[in-house]
């Protein structure tokens, strides 16, 4: 029972179903968009949903912010999930809006502020984009 091989058949599955569903290999390449090596974060987008990984082992981050498209973001994908064997730190299916700084101008400056514990990864997808169709 303290074997974790359950919890990483659920991640497993979860991932491959994502994938699909998203139709994520569609997109030939990944785009990252952020990288801090002293923080130990990475975030990249591919096939129109946003990833968010923090390898750092033992400092979460809160309200991090990050250049981002502007937009409202709904997370659907995370490794803190009790079901992963995480600690469940981040709530299911939350909702992010990027914050808008101006800066010269009306266009200004879009950011996420994200919580990103340690060693997690999360995903998220523009509220815009819904699951491919399956046929």
């Amino acid at each position: 029972p303290a074997l974790k091989y359950s919890q990483l058949a659920a991640f497993d599955k979860a991932m491959i179903h994502l994938v699909k569903a998203y139709d994520v290999l569609a997109d030939p390449r990944p785009h990252l968009r952020y990288e801090h090596n002293d923080h130990k974060l990475l975030a990249f987008e591919r096939g129109g949903l946003s990833f968010f990984f923090s390898f750092h082992p033992t400092h979460s981050f809160t309200d991090y912010l990050i250049d981002w498209q502007p937009g409202s973001y709904r997370m659907i994908f995370n490794t803190d999930d009790h079901i992963f064997g995480g600690h469940g730190r981040l709530t299911a299916d939350q909702e992010h809006r990027t914050l808008q700084e101006n800066v010269q101008g009306p266009s200004g400056r879009h950011r996420l502020s994200l919580y990103l514990p340690n060693r997690t990864a999360l995903v998220l997808r523009p509220e815009d984009i819904s699951p491919a169709p399956h046929g």
